[in-house]
């Protein structure tokens, strides 16, 4: 009699090949977890940057006054801003720090206006 011959993978094969497939897949949840989170972040930081810009570009083009715009900016949006207003050593002008700050992402302006 001849013995029979089977076909097919053993359970140790198996065993490793889920293995192998479960650790591929969590490196893969892992990458498109982190990326998401990296745009997220990249897309706050965009809009700190973009506010900042405008402000900034409010204040210094346009001679705004600086009290009325964070008004204006915190009644409408979820951007929060903090302005620092110091004197230089020339009396012509001053140095305005503007933080901007949306979902723990923050952007840092600083900027010289003349008097």
């Amino acid at each position: 009699m001849k013995a029979k011959k089977f076909d097919g993978f053993t359970l140790l094969e198996v065993v490793i090949a889920l293995a192998i497939f479960s650790i591929a897949a969590i490196s893969i949840y892992f990458l498109v977890n982190q990326s998401l989170d990296l745009v997220t972040y990249s897309n706050n930081k965009l809009l700190t940057i973009q506010e900042g810009i405008e402000l900034t570009s409010k204040i210094i083009n346009y001679n705004y006054n600086i009290d009325d715009l964070l008004l204006k900016n915190n009644l409408s949006k979820k951007i929060k801003i903090k302005v620092n207003i110091q004197p230089t050593i020339s009396e012509k002008f001053k140095k305005i720090n503007l933080l901007i700050k949306y979902n723990n992402v923050q952007t840092k302006f600083i900027f010289y206006q003349k008097m």
